[in-house]
């Protein structure tokens, strides 16, 4: 995943807990910040791998 690179240290550690199935609220408990951070990096993340969640 090349665009891993792309994310900033604080958004790879996001996407790792993301991977293990964490919830945001554990995420955030895990990196001991809000759920509202948790929501804006995985928006950061989300625009940074051109995710979409519009279905065709």
């Amino acid at each position: 995943m090349a665009q891993f690179n792309e994310l900033s240290k604080r958004e790879q550690e996001v996407v790792q807990h993301l991977l293990e199935g964490k919830s945001n609220k554990l995420i955030a408990l895990s990196l001991g910040f809000s759920d509202r951070t948790v929501e804006f990096h995985l928006k950061n993340i989300y625009t940074k791998l051109q995710v979409s969640t519009e279905w065709n």
